[in-house]
């Protein structure tokens, strides 16, 4: 009877102790907020942040892309010619690697 009772209590002082050492949510990598503006758009879209981001890609619900742009402080991307839907605005970084998908309706 002690041996199952010190399991539970080992894991949970476990838990306890690795909650308050110096591993926090801080440490971990926080991908930065960015926002799609305006949203709906028939036009033009921005983006609120291009810091680390290098490239965006527009791609429809079935994963094709549609659209790719070198990304700029700024800058308004113009996808009036594509088709009124949905799409889905991927943030890539230098690496190549995605940083953040956003959703954009396209009016």
């Amino acid at each position: 009877m002690a041996k199952t009772l010190l399991v539970p209590i080992f894991l949970i002082c476990s838990i306890l102790a690795f909650g308050m050492g110096e591993f926090s949510r801080s440490n971990l990598y926080d991908p930065p907020r960015v926002s799609v503006f305006p949203n709906p758009t028939s036009q033009y879209f921005s983006i609120s942040e291009t810091k680390g981001v290098s490239k965006l890609g527009v791609f429809n619900l079935v994963g094709k892309e549609m659209r790719s742009f070198q990304a700029l402080e700024g800058e308004k991307y113009n996808i009036g010619d594509l088709p009124n839907g949905m799409y889905l605005i991927q943030l890539f970084d230098n690496d190549k690697k995605v940083v953040s998908t956003l959703r954009l309706q396209k009016r």
